[in-house]
Formats: C-alpha cells, structure tokens, sequence
C-alpha cells in the first residue's frame, strides 16, 4: 500500500493539475520594474467582495475554461521562468477567503523582485490578465471582470 501511495504520488507531480504554464516573452508594460501596483488600467469598483465560502483554490475559481497561463515578464528574484512557474502554481493551490473588485491592501504591491505579468487564455478564444507581486494577485476571470486576492496565511482557508 505504501509503495502504491508513493507511486501514485509520483505521477501526480509528473502530470501538475491546473493550467499549463508557458513562457511567452514580451513587454507589456516598459515601467514593470518600478510599478508598485497590480492592474493599474483596472476599474476600481471598490465595496464588491466575493465571499469564497466554497473553500475553492485560485485554480478552481479560475475555472476549467482556462486552458493556458502565458507568462510574459518576470521580476529579477525568480531568477528563471521555472522558479516564477513554481511560484504560480503554488499560488494556484491557495484557498482565498475572498476576492474582491479593488486592491484591498494597503501595503505596495511592486513588481521589480517577485512579480509576474501574464495572459489567461480561456476557451472560446477568450483572454485576460494576471499580474503577481509575491502573494498577491490580480486577475481576469472568464467574463472580464478584474478580481484581485491576496493569500498570506491569515487570508486563505487553512
């Protein structure tokens, strides 16, 4: 039983669930490196909170209309695409106890070190933007709409 649970426990980690992730380089945005917030050409909506009470991973409320998540810039403390690629899909993994329609945080949210710029491409030829700076999150769900989480340990589902 042991060696099954071993081997079972290999395939998964060969065969990651979620999005396929892929590096496409280019530049969207020339002032990556001393942006200090997610989304700048979003809507603030701000007051609209989506309550995650289904304890749902970021993956999961992407939703399985997302086939590919194209990374285009990276900052300069992931090193490699491989490390940045690690980094979303751990963030993938995350439960938020909610999203929200606006940057509810206070603290800056800078792109030069851990930040990551990227396209969500769902089906039916729809796509939408992601951005990453470290444990924080903005997003393009299926329909357009920006949401944006955050998933340090005190706002995620344990």
């Amino acid at each position: 039983m042991m060696r099954e649970a071993a081997a079972l426990t290999l395939m998964l980690m060969a065969f990651p669930i979620g999005p396929r992730i892929r590096y496409v380089p280019r530049t969207i945005d020339h002032a990556f490196t001393t942006r200090l917030r997610l989304c700048k050409g979003a809507p603030d909506t701000e007051g609209a909170v989506q309550a995650n009470e289904a304890k749902l991973s970021l993956a999961d409320l992407l939703g399985s209309e997302l086939i590919e998540l194209q990374v285009h810039q990276i900052g300069e403390g992931f090193g490699d695409f491989n490390a940045a690629a690690d980094h979303i899909r751990e963030l993938l993994t995350q439960r938020p106890r909610v999203l929200t329609s606006y940057p509810p945080w206070a603290e800056p949210t800078p792109l030069a070190v851990q930040g990551i710029l990227g396209t969500l491409q769902y089906s039916e030829d729809r796509s939408g933007e992601i951005e990453i700076a470290g444990l924080h999150a903005c997003f393009q769900d299926r329909t357009g709409t920006f949401w944006w989480v955050r998933v340090a340990a005190v706002d995620v589902w344990p």
